[in-house]
């Protein structure tokens, strides 16, 4: 995938101007298994790379 935000409209709507990767979901992963994550319960970790706090959500919750 080309990842020049200059020609991808998806990646210019992304803060970090980037899709995330393998190595982005492994790293959460990880955090949540460490003992770094251990006090994290009942919780969703985003990993959007701020889109989520970027803009409002495009459906609301009764959609989903």
């Amino acid at each position: 995938m080309d990842t020049d935000s200059s020609e991808n409209p998806l990646l210019e709507a992304i803060p970090l101007k980037r899709i995330g990767t393998k190595w982005d979901v492994a790293m959460s992963v990880l955090y949540l298994c460490s003992t770094a994550g251990q006090n994290i319960t009942g919780s969703i970790l985003v990993n959007d790379g701020g889109n989520w706090l970027y803009k409002p959500q495009i459906l609301d919750r009764e959609t989903v």
